[in-house]
């Protein structure tokens, strides 16, 4: 049985980044959201990587509007 790449992304996730995807996650589910999400970090630490290979496709999949700016 192959593996494919997101599913290797995401059983190799830290603790903090399992909890920053429940996080969001349970954000966007709620009926009424009325604030933005924003990745912080340096320049070269990883927050358009987590976006791309793994929280894209979660969201993705909830059916909200996403405005993704980079």
């Amino acid at each position: 049985m192959s593996t494919s790449i997101i599913e290797s992304v995401q059983t190799s996730l830290s603790e903090t980044e399992k909890y920053t995807v429940d996080s969001v996650l349970n954000y966007i589910k709620r009926e009424n959201t009325s604030y933005a999400i924003l990745l912080n970090g340096e320049w070269g630490s990883g927050k358009t990587y987590f976006w791309e290979n793994v929280l894209k496709e979660k969201i993705t999949n909830i059916n909200k509007k996403i405005i993704y700016v980079s």
